[in-house]
């Protein structure tokens, strides 16, 4: 309905919200092209923090094999520095959207994860990290923030996003009823996949855009 696939709830929440709330009258260059397309490479680099306490990460134990990703942790000795040092850095861009969505923004979770390959990739039934094509079932407030933790390219499976621009483009293209219901060959042109150095971030309102997450090749 109305080219989304999120409850009719959320779409009148979302209605209400972009008529009444929402500060359109942007004058910053980074949230007109957030506004616009949905997603947003932003300027803020974590490298320096990323290379600081990566010798204190480590994978967790994965006892179900059928999973095809792992959780990375931090010793709990560096988790609340780490934290905050994080969310020192976002601080610019949370003033941003503040302002943006005229509500206090709080960061909810922090997560640190790897995905591997799997040959379930084009299997429409199967998803084992989100790889197939869909939008969040949040509201427009809800975004979230993805920070490369090394060098990303097409090859490490980025995350794909189809702008707001595309949006339309995208469900006539690849024909998409939902999830597990679209066409594989659709127009690969209208993907954005996020590639990029270490330490580079990228925000998405994942309730608004169709997005999944790139499975890596097998090496």
């Amino acid at each position: 309905l109305f080219n989304q696939r999120i409850p009719i709830t959320y779409l009148l929440f979302n209605f209400i919200y972009k008529k009444f709330f929402l500060n359109k009258k942007l004058d910053n260059s980074e949230l007109i092209k957030f506004h616009n397309s949905g997603f947003l490479k932003t300027e803020i680099n974590f490298k320096e923090i990323i290379d600081e306490y990566e010798p204190n990460f480590f994978i967790e134990d994965n006892k179900d094999q059928t999973k095809k990703s792992s959780n990375i942790k931090i010793k709990d000795e560096n988790k609340k520095t780490f934290l905050t040092k994080i969310e020192n850095k976002l601080k610019p861009l949370i003033e941003k959207l503040e302002n943006y969505l005229k509500c206090e923004v709080f960061i909810s979770q922090v997560t640190m994860t790897r995905n591997h390959y799997h040959k379930d990739k084009d299997n429409l039934n199967i998803s084992h990290y989100s790889n197939h094509f869909h939008q969040d079932g949040y509201l427009l407030n809800y975004m979230k923030v993805f920070v490369n933790l090394m060098d990303i390219n097409e090859i490490d499976g980025p995350l794909e996003i189809i702008s707001k621009e595309n949006k339309k483009q995208f469900l006539k293209s690849f024909r998409y009823k939902d999830m597990n219901d679209y066409n594989l060959s659709g127009n690969k042109k209208l993907i954005y996949k996020n590639v990029g150095k270490k330490g580079d971030s990228f925000l998405f309102s994942s309730s608004q855009v169709f997005h999944r997450a790139g499975v890596p090749n097998n090496f």
